[in-house]
């Protein structure tokens, strides 16, 4: 009895079609990336229109496109900085990637995470780029 069915949550746009009724299903998705997983994906919101027709309601879509920050992540992995090498590569990574970005960083060694103070990010970062705190780095390095 449905000419379609819409729900929420689910962060990626997506349209899936109901086998038993076809009546579809759609997910219109986040407006903004709320993770890394989706750095790549559109995001972006849906215009519905409905038709009424001699048999019931017709439904079409249109997605409609957002521009989304971008999502960088910063590496130090070449080796374990001193605190003002951190700071120095820090200062040109940023000056490389978009104002309205989202960063993270990481590293191979969590040390050199653990160097970049709140005090570092505020004097080098502007408060335009959001930064995404997490644990430093999925790496383990190997001990011999």
């Amino acid at each position: 009895d449905y000419a379609c069915y819409l729900s929420g949550h689910i962060h990626r746009y997506q349209l899936l079609h109901n086998g038993q009724n076809n009546a579809p299903m759609l997910y219109s998705g986040s407006i903004e990336r709320t993770s890394y997983q989706e750095v790549e994906e559109t995001k972006g919101f849906c215009e519905l229109s409905f038709t009424n027709t001699e048999t019931g309601y017709s439904f079409d879509h249109k997605f409609i496109r957002l521009p989304s920050r971008p999502m960088k992540t910063i590496r130090f992995d070449d080796k374990i900085y001193s605190g003002q090498e951190i700071k120095e590569l820090l200062k040109e990574k940023v000056r490389q990637i978009s104002r309205r970005s989202i960063i993270r960083y990481q590293s191979e060694f969590p040390e050199n995470i653990y160097k970049i103070t709140r005090k570092i990010e505020k004097e080098i970062i502007p408060d335009s780029i959001c930064i995404h705190r997490g644990y430093p780095g999925s790496k383990m390095r190997k001990t011999s």
